[in-house]
């Protein structure tokens, strides 16, 4: 009789903890994908271990669907209508990515050019607006909208006021969003979240022809002293441009 309670409890004990492991290993799992996305881009690797995933913006929730998957599931976001919901959806994809590069102090992704600038792109996400209208000025909202209690997206994606004016001025170059002139985001248009790393060296192809209409010496100095790291939305069958070399 003894035997067959202990046997009992222990059945009892396995279908109480087994899901508790479940979630436990499911956590695990999805931070150790984090990390070895990260690890890969450390120390001169050019082959990233980090899966692309599918987002897609429509009317009443976007979707995230990982590689190699069919199931999707919905980003939890608070905004209520689909203007806000399209924006808050985009900046968060826009921190993640750039979490995933390693942040704005980076050290991701070798120096193959000697001297010379080099556009090293990790790709995130790729996203798609469908059934919804253009999204337009995400610069503000990213300016003002709060991501957190006591800093906007805008602040969590940059290091300091130099580093934002880079991001800003920056994205006007190669069309990138967010910047101080960016284009608006087309419904049916396929669009890619990268983690950019612009390796120091000369200034990037654009500046001479943009300097006329943009501040361009303050970004001329800043990228020739730094390795700089952003996180941008940019139209994928455009990425060659701001992209050099794609590690993903």
């Amino acid at each position: 009789m003894g035997v067959i309670v202990t046997l009992v409890l222990i059945g009892v004990g396995l279908i109480i903890i087994f899901p508790i492991f479940q979630s436990i290993a499911a956590y695990v799992s999805g931070a150790g994908d984090s990390s070895v996305c990260s690890l890969s881009l450390v120390g001169g690797q050019n082959k990233a271990r980090c899966p692309i995933q599918e987002v897609t913006i429509l009317p009443d929730k976007v979707t995230l669907r990982k590689t190699g998957e069919t199931k999707t599931t919905d980003m939890k976001l608070s905004a209520t209508d689909t203007s806000t919901r399209s924006k808050e959806a985009i900046g968060k994809l826009l921190k993640s990515c750039l979490d995933r590069g390693g942040g704005y102090n980076s050290h991701a992704f070798s120096r193959e050019n000697i001297g010379d600038t080099e556009r090293v792109c990790l790709q995130c996400y790729t996203l798609i607006l469908k059934d919804t209208p253009p999204i337009t000025n995400l610069v503000g909202y990213l300016s003002t909208a709060k991501r957190t209690e006591k800093t906007t997206y805008l602040e969590d994606l940059t290091r300091d006021a130099e580093h934002k004016r880079s991001y800003l001025l920056y994205g006007i170059l190669y069309g990138m969003v967010p910047s101080t002139n960016e284009p608006d985001l087309r419904p049916d248009t396929s669009y890619t979240i990268i983690f950019l790393g612009n390796k120091k060296g000369k200034i990037p192809t654009g500046v001479e022809q943009a300097k006329a209409w943009v501040e361009m010496e303050f970004l001329r100095a800043f990228l020739m002293n730094n390795d700089a790291y952003y996180a941008f939305l940019v139209e994928s069958s455009k990425i060659s441009e701001p992209c050099q070399r794609l590690v993903n």
